[in-house]
């Protein structure tokens, strides 16, 4: 176990370091769409915590990749905080939010040895439940939930953790239920978690969600305007409503809704953000445009508006426009992904051979920055092939393939396609056109979507 956790602790430590908490905290939900609140408490390290004697030698254990002494410190801290989590509950998260993939299978291991230290606790039992339900695992998550409201009805422990156990098992239970389409029953859990908290944004966002599923929209406005008077900077209760249609695939709803809220807040800079968004997902790219124009003329140095426009004239072509817009968030944000992801692709079509170097250059620091994104991989091949550097193209396109399961967007199928032609084996040449046959079926629209259609073309003649 301490092999497989050890890459992870020094990074722990130093982002326990920074300020965190070990604490029951509910996020305060999304802007652009009613989030359910995060069902388990962030395992993290708040500055008063780190003020305890106990916190600071456990922290200073996991520098030294001392697993059992970090964890015999964190059990005595308990002994004064009895509303801390489980020491191996504490650590098992630690380790999952650092790093999910790698450190899973130690996580795992150090939530079984809390449950066989601590057999009366619930927490690890909400703690994989909500793990489950993230993994789509409804089933065991019920499983788990149920068992952890068994022992929630005799838990004598601490007051403050019984009563945030509470709410995170009635938040678990809902989302469970609400997944299975039972939504009277979800609202009735997610009513019992607002009258102990009720001003939780995330949660009134989660019954509105319910509500929603229910057909009562005005129900659902109606807790989304509780949400906005606690936390003025979400999203308008119409646009989120309207997003939520859309995404049931509902459009005339979503068009009406959309109007409703762009009525209604005209000068709202996340309305317009997401009248923009829901434009380009209706297709409608000029009004995206004259959406995100607008978000701009509200907010001249929006990262998020100038981001949106640059991201239409990449659709659009204008790489001049985009360039231009990426290169003023870069000015204050550097190390903005999606502003160097889309920067490389806009100067990689320029024709300019300086603007292709620079292009390597964002592709190739972004694949070290961002090393565990598809998007990284599948830019940096594009970059290359346009670079003339096939082969490495197609093994950072096959890098990419690897991060993200095998799955493509259709931009990522055309890059792989263009550079399996290059390449020039037969067999790559017929994978590209069975690749480029499904992709042009099933997405009517996309950015490279012209230039798959001309590559198909060409292909078909070989």
């Amino acid at each position: 176990m301490k092999k497989l956790l050890s890459s992870a602790f020094a990074l722990i430590a130093l982002t326990a370091m920074c300020g965190m908490v070990f604490a029951d905290t509910l996020d305060g939900g999304a802007l652009s769409s009613p989030e359910a609140p995060q069902t388990t408490g962030a395992a993290q390290v708040s500055d008063s915590a780190q003020q305890i004697p106990e916190i600071q030698d456990g922290l200073k254990a996991l520098q030294n990749n001392d697993i059992e002494g970090a964890l015999k410190k964190f059990e005595e801290a308990r002994k004064s905080h009895p509303e801390f989590s489980p020491a191996e509950l504490m650590l098992a998260k630690l380790a999952l939010q650092i790093n999910p993939q790698n450190n899973g299978p130690a996580a795992r291991m150090l939530i079984e040895r809390s449950v066989k230290n601590n057999p009366a606790d619930p927490e690890a039992y909400i703690f994989l439940g909500d793990y489950n339900l993230g993994n789509g695992s409804v089933t065991e998550a019920d499983l788990l939930f149920q068992r952890a409201g068994v022992l929630l009805k005799n838990f004598q422990g601490n007051a403050q953790r019984k009563s945030a156990m509470i709410r995170q098992f009635n938040a678990g239970m809902a989302m469970v239920l609400e997944r299975r389409g039972q939504f009277e029953q979800a609202k009735a859990y997610m009513e019992s978690y607002l009258k102990s908290d009720p001003k939780n944004v995330g949660a009134m966002q989660q019954l509105a969600r319910i509500y929603l599923n229910m057909d009562k929209a005005d129900d659902a406005i109606a807790q989304l305007a509780k949400a906005k008077e606690i936390e003025k900077n979400i999203l308008t209760p119409e646009a989120i409503v309207a997003m939520f249609y859309q995404q049931k695939g509902e459009k005339n709803m979503a068009a009406t809704y959309m109007t409703k809220a762009l009525e209604k807040a005209p000068r709202d800079l996340n309305t317009r953000l997401a009248a923009a968004q829901w434009s380009q997902m209706i297709n409608k790219i000029d009004q995206a445009i004259g959406q995100a124009d607008a978000a701009l003329q509200l907010d001249p140095k929006s990262e998020a508006a100038m981001l949106l426009r640059g991201n239409f004239a990449l659709v659009k072509k204008d790489y001049a426009k985009a360039i231009e817009l990426y290169n003023k968030i870069l000015a204050n944000s550097p190390s903005n992904f999606a502003a160097t992801n889309n920067i490389a692709l806009a100067l990689c079509e320029t024709g300019n051979k300086d603007d292709l170097k620079r292009a390597v250059e964002y592709a190739g620091v972004n694949a070290q920055r961002f090393g565990r994104q598809p998007e990284t991989f599948s830019t940096l091949g594009y970059v290359l092939f346009k670079n003339g550097a096939v082969d490495d193209s197609l093994k950072a396109l096959q890098q990419s393939l690897q991060l993200s399961g095998g799955r493509m967007s259709p931009d990522t199928a055309y890059y792989l396609c263009a550079a399996l032609n290059a390449k020039g084996a037969p067999e790559g040449i017929k994978q590209a056109k069975e690749i480029l046959s499904k992709t042009l079926e099933a997405t009517p629209t996309f950015n490279m979507r012209q230039e798959a259609e001309k590559l198909k073309a060409e292909l078909d003649k070989k």
